[in-house]
């Protein structure tokens, strides 16, 4: 286990190798580096692979992000314990949400490559599960341009941390296309790699 880190990383276990990974439980959290969080405007997109607990599925999130004042922007419900996942995207006091009922295979005991994907320009918001769109939304323009604060791993606002392992986390300031989100699955992400001017936050936890 691995008592903090440059990253913020506080009270999680990290797994580390060839293809290493991150697990959550109790209070742990990744608190990510603010100093790129400006970059964020209109459009987002957020990848991971992510392996549930088994005693999945609690009221918690895998992502909290908040303004200055201490309202939600970002947030991933993954899922709650009614089963759903839910994709919060705007800046308060209000903020776009889209959620979906999943099945326990999405969320715990196996991986899944997640892509949780927002365009205020367009109004768009989508999530993508193994490469394919699994949920999405219209008319949804709340900006995202306050984020002050971002943790990976539990909520900010509320007691809820996030139960299970978390594998190549990339966070970028713009809308993937799909076809990149699927080449995320497979490969890592280099410097001449397309979108990576893009990319705010990356790790593989190897």
């Amino acid at each position: 286990a691995l008592q903090g880190g440059d990253a913020g990383l506080e009270r999680a276990s990290l797994r580390t190798g060839p293809d290493g990974s991150i697990h959550f439980g109790g209070d742990a959290y990744l608190a990510l580096p603010t100093q790129n969080l400006g970059q964020l405007q209109d459009q987002i997109t957020i990848c991971f692979w992510a392996k549930g607990d088994a005693d999945q599925p609690q009221n918690s999130s895998i992502l909290e992000g908040l303004d200055a004042q201490g309202r939600r922007v970002l947030n991933i419900h993954f899922p709650w314990s009614n089963g759903q996942i839910y994709w919060d995207a705007g800046d308060g006091p209000n903020y776009d949400r889209i959620n979906k009922q999943a099945v326990e295979s999405d969320y715990k005991n196996q991986w899944n490559h997640w892509a949780f994907v927002k365009n205020a320009t367009t109004g768009s918001m989508k999530i993508y599960r193994n490469g394919q769109l699994w949920h999405s939304g219209n008319g949804l323009t709340r900006s995202i341009q306050t984020v002050a604060q971002l943790a990976v791993g539990r909520a900010l606002s509320y007691d809820g941390p996030y139960r299970g392992s978390i594998d190549d986390l990339m966070l970028f300031d713009t809308e993937l296309p799909v076809e990149t989100i699927r080449d995320l699955m497979q490969y890592k992400l280099g410097p001449f790699a397309p979108y990576y001017d893009n990319l705010i936050f990356g790790t593989s936890f190897d």
